[in-house]
């Protein structure tokens, strides 16, 4: 037995030494070793490294202040779901947000500028030039239209006849001068008055060879200065007596404008101002509801103070010291006789280019055959 023990001895102690200590441990220690280094070593440290830092590396460059931060909502699903940033990070990619935010401002300047240019072309300065002049010239020639009809036109209170309905008359005056004048056939005031719709037409005036208008009375001395025959506005204004008088008074006053622009009626007498004309006009014809009054021109005055002639209600000795100073410095004068029954006509227009000054042309009432 002692081979065998030997033997077995040898086998035992040989299987447990290769089995056991060798092989148990070795395979042991060595798979243990080898699955926890391997496995578990590359598997948990080595994955948990590399995601760790691939997690780190991708979330600290994704996570970095330059995304701005997502809503609350995806924020907490995602944590939910993966547990890292990562994905939190995808949920808002940089592109998208710029692209939202930049796409917008490059059409708005595009458009902006296409909209500029567009409205900006058609406003040329040549353009606007070009209307601005072709406006003014048009301005201008409606402005000297008007002003050449204005001055054209005739007075509306002139009063017009057909050929041949003038008349020849003889004027006999006191001092037995027969003389021959055309006088114009008295008008219908009444039909005047209806024509014009104005019941101030109160008479006629004419000085023969001169102007025949036809004359009105208003409520003051300065109704009629800016106003027509029928009313309306007119610089021109119409031929007016005084509103203190009437067509019987013992003195008659008219007024009327003088002018350097207008063909109007009083502009005339400033021909009494030449002494050929004063000499060879001598009468003046004053045709109310009553008939006609004939009157003989004896003084042309111009008046600057001490307006004289607007003493309308004097009589008896005061009148004829009235007529005396009137006639004193005239221009021009004649000799008539007159006395406390004589009775007056004064026309009055003003001086050109001074104001206040005024032209007086003073007649006295003669006898009418």
């Amino acid at each position: 037995m002692p081979k065998n023990e030997k033997g077995t001895k040898k086998v035992a102690s040989k299987d447990t030494k290769k089995v056991t200590p060798k092989a148990a441990n070795k395979t042991a220690t060595k798979s243990t070793k080898k699955v926890t280094k391997k496995t578990v070593g590359k598997t948990a440290s080595q994955k948990t490294t590399k995601v760790s830092r691939a997690t780190a590396k991708k979330g600290t460059k994704k996570d970095t202040p330059k995304v701005t931060k997502p809503s609350a909502k995806v924020v907490t699903k995602v944590a939910s779901k993966n547990g890292t940033k990562k994905v939190a990070t995808k949920a808002t990619p940089k592109k998208t947000k710029k692209a939202v935010k930049e796409e917008p401002k490059k059409v708005v300047k595009k458009t902006t500028k296409k909209v500029t240019k567009k409205e900006t072309k058609p406003v040329d300065k040549s353009n606007t030039k070009r209307v601005a002049n072709i406006a003014l010239v048009l301005v201008l020639l409606l402005s000297i239209i008007t002003y050449v009809i204005e001055v054209l036109r005739p007075s509306e209170n002139e009063v017009h006849y057909d050929s041949g309905e003038q008349e020849q008359k003889e004027v006999v005056d006191k001092d037995t001068e027969e003389i021959e004048i055309t006088i114009s056939p008295d008008v219908n005031l009444k039909a005047e008055r209806e024509k014009h719709k104005n019941n101030d037409i109160i008479a006629r005036l004419e000085i023969p060879d001169l102007f025949n208008v036809l004359v009105v009375r208003g409520p003051n001395n300065s109704y009629y200065l800016n106003r027509s025959i029928s009313k309306k506005k007119d610089k021109k204004g119409t031929e007016f007596m005084d509103y203190r008088v009437n067509s019987k008074s013992k003195q008659i006053n008219i007024y009327g404008h003088n002018s350097s622009t207008y063909d109007i009626p009083f502009r005339k007498l400033e021909k009494f101002l030449d002494k050929d004309f004063f000499e060879n006009n001598k009468y003046i014809i004053l045709q109310t509801d009553s008939g006609r009054r004939m009157y003989k021109i004896f003084s042309i005055k111009e008046y600057s103070s001490d307006y004289e002639y607007m003493k309308v209600d004097l009589t008896g000795e005061e009148f004829v010291k009235h007529l005396d100073i009137m006639k004193k410095d005239s221009i021009y004068s004649r000799d008539i006789e007159y006395n406390e029954k004589s009775s007056l006509l004064v026309l009055q227009t003003c001086k050109q280019g001074h104001d206040g000054t005024y032209y007086i042309i003073s007649a006295i009432e003669m006898d009418w055959q």
